[in-house]
């Protein structure tokens, strides 16, 4: 099932985001995670609009856009692989229209799930916080698609 988010998920997203975070973006030093954990739950959990895929009682899984960017897709890594990141990015297709996404260069699972998911390559750019390259993707939408 998805909803919307509510503040009383915060510790779960958090969870998530931590582990899949980690385990995405193994090229970032640690000190990156902790201060971005930090802003997600002190800024950007209360800014974003979000939503959560919930099975059995638990969040499995979570997106969050600014307006038309999603700015978070994270899957815990135990439920990673189980269609639930489609089910996210389908459920925001529907009301969501030319959508964007930034993902790092050296995080080619992430590219891969958008690309297989219709986004495709406008340009790049650099992480100012880190100095990684990111690949912006976008998704046009399509009646037909």
């Amino acid at each position: 099932m998805i909803k919307k988010y509510e503040k009383d998920d915060i510790d779960q997203v958090i969870l998530i985001w931590k582990s899949a975070a980690i385990k995405a973006h193994s090229f970032l030093k640690i000190d990156f995670f902790e201060h971005e954990e930090r802003l997600l739950r002190e800024q950007y959990m209360n800014i974003a609009e979000s939503w959560v895929f919930i099975d059995n009682n638990e969040i499995q899984g979570f997106i969050s856009l600014f307006d038309c960017v999603i700015v978070g897709l994270f899957i815990h890594p135990l439920y990673q692989r189980q269609t639930i990141g489609r089910q996210l990015i389908d459920y925001i297709k529907k009301i969501k229209k030319d959508l964007k996404v930034e993902v790092f260069d050296k995080n080619k699972d992430a590219i891969s799930f958008y690309e297989k998911n219709g986004f495709i390559f406008e340009k790049s750019t650099i992480h100012i916080e880190t100095g990684e390259k990111l690949l912006i993707l976008k998704h046009q939408s399509n009646e037909n698609y």
